[in-house]
């Protein structure tokens, strides 16, 4: 019996580029096929876009913020080092994080009891769980998961309570400047280091670490060892962002330095399955920085 043959499928047209600049010098481009949406929040634009290389490409004031295809190395490498860094991690708090999926892999292990996710853009998050659910994949509806609608800065000023965990997945100043009076200013790290735990640890997003582009990530590191007693810098390339990227894990108290085989540990013995990207194996690759990095961190 003969079977017919499937006619192969047409890869998705592109139809236009977008251009954001990545670099002072520098202007990355990608390919589009469809806008889904664009809208004006309070705050922002935001726009969705289907690419045929990355998915759907989640823009914000026109720079680039996640997309589907590799959105995962972003959010395993934000939230699982730390986690494995921490003893015994309970609760959680998030600041910004939008989209979800910050929320989605820190609900992944079975130890995580509360999560708090504070976002200042309310709109921004009811859009992405409409149009983009695969990113957040249903952590929002989690009964463990706790989502306001505010001021990061303002909800750890007046609340009283204190986190295992505490990652700050936030847009990225504009220059390095913007970093006195941002969220990734000494004394947001300051009300940060207040409202952690003892042998809290703390994780963030901490712009690029190409080469010639490390200025904003060694100034948040620079902050960052004016409050905390260790301080680590991680760095992945993530395809979609056409760079590699910078992140943080600090605490005074937490062991940063664990073997491939500690962390194996205790992913199997939180329970956390599913992941797409890291394991102990990876984990080692996240912290083997290139010597110029390693030079300009010993620097500071």
């Amino acid at each position: 019996m003969s079977r017919a043959l499937k006619e192969p499928q047409a890869a998705p047209k592109v139809t236009q580029f977008l251009y954001e600049r990545t670099a002072p010098d520098t202007l990355t481009a990608y390919g589009v096929c469809q806008r889904l949406h664009i809208g004006q929040t309070r705050f922002q634009q935001m726009e969705l876009w289907t690419s045929p290389d990355y998915g759907k490409l989640l823009l914000l004031d026109g720079e680039l913020q996640s997309a589907s295809r590799d959105e995962f190395i972003y959010h395993e490498t934000l939230v699982h080092p730390a986690l494995v860094r921490c003893r015994r991690p309970r609760t959680g708090l998030i600041l910004g994080g939008g989209e979800g999926g910050t929320l989605r892999e820190l609900l992944r292990p079975e130890c995580i009891e509360e999560v708090v996710m504070v976002d200042i853009d309310g709109e921004v998050v009811d859009w992405c769980r409409r149009v983009m659910p695969e990113h957040a994949d249903g952590a929002f509806d989690d009964p463990r998961a706790e989502l306001r609608i505010g001021d990061a800065l303002a909800f750890m000023s007046e609340s009283h309570r204190k986190f295992d965990l505490i990652v700050s997945d936030l847009t990225e100043p504009t220059n390095v400047q913007n970093l006195s009076t941002s969220l990734f200013s000494v004394e947001a790290f300051q009300l940060v280091h207040s409202r952690l735990d003892s042998g809290g640890v703390f994780a963030l997003q901490a712009s690029q670490g190409t080469l010639g582009q490390t200025e904003t990530h060694l100034q948040i590191v620079k902050n960052l060892r004016q409050v905390f007693n260790k301080v680590e810098t991680m760095l992945v390339h993530i395809p979609s962002f056409c760079c590699h990227w910078c992140f943080c894990i600090a605490s005074d108290e937490a062991e940063l330095s664990l073997s491939k085989e500690v962390v194996e540990e205790r992913l199997k013995e939180r329970g956390v399955k599913g992941l797409k990207f890291y394991d102990g194996e990876t984990d080692v690759r996240l912290n083997s920085l290139p010597l110029y990095l390693r030079k300009e961190l010993r620097a500071l």
